[in-house]
């Protein structure tokens, strides 16, 4: 330990830049997958403490087979009946539409409650006799709103339910309620409740206080006895089935990006210590000399190695939390429409743990190739100075190339053979993924060792380039490895924003195309987005759907609805309920008969396809309030909603199974010699509702294309990640490389080479480096792009066409080109700084 702390942990005190640049490597690799960890911890921080909340002191709680109305109020009694339960607290939770009199809408959870719920709160004054007197008079019944959301919403507010508005203007507003979900709370007497969110009969949630000293595993599992399989008992802080829905989509794509992030991080790690040890060889050598083993020289070197990693680590949890800022905000369109709830970005003690063990993992694991490198040096030689570093161009890696090449090409076979079929196969749902995995990584891999190959080609298309240009090729030319690092950083940010642009392209083309081949005479009108409603309970109402069938030129309006069933992540399904197909089906397995899916058989998504085996012919289990029962497969469609995890039946058997289900939006038909725009424009003159959405096809097309880029955005928040990642290998590289250089950079001071042309020497060196990059990031991106088509089929379950955005290259090449000179400024200045007599003298 005492020729450790001599020989390297002291040094990173004598030397703090070198150990600055190695530290900021880590951080910002480890940054990355840190940040996807914080979003989970956030998400489910929020969600554990909203139900603490409301669950009061209350161990348990029984939830329906669906989200929506789940629960027979006649379980109730079999909850109380239960041994070991001292009291059953009913409850109607869900998510609605607050109005304010700007025209700004808020999602909110809105409750519905008895005098049961003293149980949860304590005493609170409630009268069972005002409660009956209410059920008895429901338009005079005004809701409780906390003070905080009275406040915020002001005059002239309203709830929106899925039977109308309900006047929030004067409405108690006590101060307890803003402990709840930041005051966004709306509490109605029960029986209220089930009128205006259209539960006849139904409940959502049952909380359940079970005896002094009774084993909570017992209860439990009698409570799942009691209740039937159907419906599920869950603890106090485990989140709801509903917010899988987010973990389920975006999680996996940001892990992958977050390892390939920290692929580019070990890269730069491996970068700063092989340059780092090379600065070094006459001082190992020495002590190579006086006895020291090469075991020992590598434990130190790898000791150095984590204790950086270790610092970058924890500066990398902190660091993820800055960049899990905007991905946190991006899902919250989720978490609030689903859940009615913000996600603060929350940082827990494993997240802080795991950031700093990849930091030291990344670190060691980098560092033992160059370690055992340097270590295999002759000590004879390199003290008689026979092994200084060779001023030729060492050959390009034209082996590590090909290899690249040939397992990029191999990965993205893979995932167009494991895509095939829509990837019904369980095999496939695994080989797809690692399929654009292993090719994400090929590229990065190939894109390091062509980018030589790239500089030599710019240096024999410029032979008559200003010295100082020529100089900075012939430097970037024989030495590959940091011209590889430098270019990888630069090529991974160009390539994530190439893929971007390129997804959203292909997304909206495949909407466009759905729309084409779709029955598009109708006109969409709402209250709500057209996406990622399905939880809120602020549907059109019967008396807005005979408004809108008054309106001159409606020859009909119909109806569509949904809910989402399971009481775990993993088994969600959602069931969508239409009154006919509209011919937006591509069917992978079996087929899309009118009249056999009027008759009763069902459309699957491919997700649920996979998991249950059942394809067309088949029968598929589903959960209903009643308890659980099969349907009939007519055929496996390409559709991703909900993951993949669904299933489409006619509305009537949707409400015959789940009862009176209100609409997410009215589709009215014009009239003969009546356009659909015609008809959106009549509609929407007609003033029926303040709020109203009223959308022709086309447009609704536009506006769910606009909101899939907006949910890329926490995809862009990484790929400017990547960008600070581009300015950090750069800058770490050039200085780290300058150190290495000073003798030359002395030497050709020496004879003449003024400070300016010096720095350009370097800042040619980025720039060329850039505009490799740029070249090997679209080249990259394009196979990145083919990869994700074939991977998102599995993930999401929707197949999207392949289209590159090449309008989005100059943008993405322009700010990689700045960020890389602007990384080149320090190094130039102190180049062209150098001390000329010193660096000759140094040794």
């Amino acid at each position: 330990m005492r020729a450790i702390r001599l020989l390297n942990l002291r040094r990173l005190v004598r030397q703090p830049l070198r150990a600055v640049i190695a530290v900021v490597a880590v951080t910002a690799g480890v940054s990355l997958a840190v940040s996807v960890l914080v979003v989970m911890s956030s998400i489910n921080s929020a969600v554990v403490t909203f139900s603490r909340a409301v669950a009061g002191p209350t161990p348990l709680r029984v939830v329906g087979a669906a989200v929506r109305g789940g629960l027979e109020e006649s379980v109730v009694a079999k909850v109380e009946a239960t041994p070991g339960v001292t009291g059953a607290v009913p409850m109607v939770q869900t998510v609605a539409m607050a109005e304010d009199a700007r025209g700004a809408q808020l999602p909110v959870v809105a409750f519905g409650v008895d005098c049961r719920v003293e149980k949860l709160f304590g005493a609170l004054g409630c009268d069972p006799a005002a409660l009956a007197a209410s059920a008895s008079s429901p338009t005079t019944a005004a809701p409780l709103i906390s003070a905080s959301l009275a406040r915020r919403l002001g005059s002239d507010a309203h709830l929106r339910t899925d039977l109308g508005r309900v006047p929030l203007s004067g409405a108690p507003a006590p101060d307890a309620l803003d402990r709840l979900n930041d005051g966004r709370v709306v509490v109605f007497p029960l029986p209220i409740a089930q009128l205006e969110f259209v539960r006849p009969g139904r409940i959502d949630v049952i909380y359940v206080t079970t005896a002094p000293g009774a084993h909570l595993e017992d209860v439990q599992r009698r409570l799942e006895r009691a209740v039937g399989p159907h419906n599920g008992v869950l603890r106090a802080t485990d989140a709801p089935a509903q917010a899988g829905v987010v973990t389920q989509i975006f999680i996996p794509l940001l892990g992958m990006v977050s390892l390939f992030s920290l692929g580019v991080g070990a890269v730069l790690v491996y970068n700063t210590v092989a340059l780092s040890l090379e600065e070094r060889r006459r001082q190992l050598a020495i002590v190579g000399a006086l006895g020291g083993s090469p075991r020992r020289l590598l434990l130190g070197t790898l000791v150095e190695a984590g204790v950086l990693g270790l610092i970058g680590g924890l500066l990398g949890t902190v660091a993820g939390a800055l960049v899990a800022r905007p991905i946190t905000a991006g899902l919250n369109d989720f978490t609030q429409k689903g859940l009615g709830l913000r996600v603060p970005v929350h940082v827990s003690p494993s997240a802080v743990v795991i950031g700093a063990a990849l930091g030291v993992l990344v670190s060691v694991v980098a560092s033992i190739v160059p370690a055992r490198r340097a270590l295999r040096m002759d000590v004879a030689a390199e003290l008689s100075n026979r092994e200084l570093r060779s001023e030729s161009a060492p050959a390009l890696r034209w082996r590590r190339a090909a290899i690249a090449l040939v397992v990029l090409v191999a990965g993205l076979v893979l995932g167009m053979v494991a895509a095939r079929g829509g990837g019904l196969e369980k095999w496939q749902a695994v080989a797809g993924p690692l399929a654009f995995l292993v090719a994400t990584l090929a590229s990065v891999i190939a894109a390091g060792a062509l980018a030589p190959a790239l500089v030599r080609l710019v240096a024999r298309l410029l032979p008559r380039a200003a010295a100082p240009t020529r100089l900075g090729l012939s430097n970037l030319i024989r030495e590959p490895g940091r011209t590889g690092v430098m270019a990888v950083a630069v090529s991974s940010a160009v390539g994530i924003s190439f893929v971007l642009s390129s997804f959203s392209q292909s997304v909206r083309t495949a909407i466009e195309s759905s729309l084409d081949r779709a029955d598009n005479d109708w006109v969409w009108v709402s209250t709500l987005e057209p996406n990622n409603t399905v939880n809120i309970d602020s549907r059109v109402s019967p008396d807005l759907v005979a408004r809108v069938r008054a309106v001159p030129g409606v020859a009909s309006v119909e109806g569509g609805s949904g809910l989402i069933t399971g009481h775990t992540a993993g088994q969600l399904i959602g069931i969508e309920g239409r009154e006919r197909l509209y011919g937006d089906v591509d069917v992978i397995d079996g087929t899309a008969d009118t009249t056999r899916f009027q008759a009763g058989e069902v459309l699957i998504g491919p997700s649920l396809a996979r998991a249950t085996g059942a394809r067309a012919g088949d029968r598929v289990t589903i959960d209903t309030p009643t308890g659980r029962t099969t349907v009939p497969v007519m055929g496996v469609w390409q559709d991703g909603d909900y993951g993949g995890r669904n299933v489409t039946m006619t509305l009537r058997l949707l409400e015959r199974l789940y009862g009176p289900q209100p609409s997410f939006a009215a589709l009215a038909r014009p009239a003969p010699g009546l356009t659909v725009d015609q008809l959106a424009r009549r509609i929407t003159a007609a003033g029926l509702d303040p709020f109203l959405q009223v959308r022709t096809p086309q447009q609704l097309s536009d506006d769910a294309a606009d909101d899939i880029a907006q949910q890329l955005a926490s995809f862009w928040a990484i790929q400017r990640s990547l960008l600070l990642v581009a300015f950090v290998a750069v800058l770490s590289t050039l200085l780290l490389v300058g150190a290495q250089r000073r003798r030359e950079l002395a030497l050709l001071a020496a004879v003449g080479m003024q400070p300016g042309e010096m720095a350009r020497m370097v800042v040619s060196e980025a720039g060329t480096v850039a505009a490799a990059g740029v070249a090997l990031g679209v080249a990259a991106g394009a196979a990145m792009s083919i990869g994700l088509i074939s991977a998102t089929i599995i993930l999401i379950g929707y197949e999207d066409p392949l289209t590159f955005d090449v309008f989005s290259i100059p943008a993405a090449a322009a700010i990689a080109v700045a960020v890389v000179i602007l990384a080149s400024g320090i190094p130039a200045w102190r180049t062209s700084r150098l001390e000329v007599v010193e660096a000759l003298q140094y040794e």
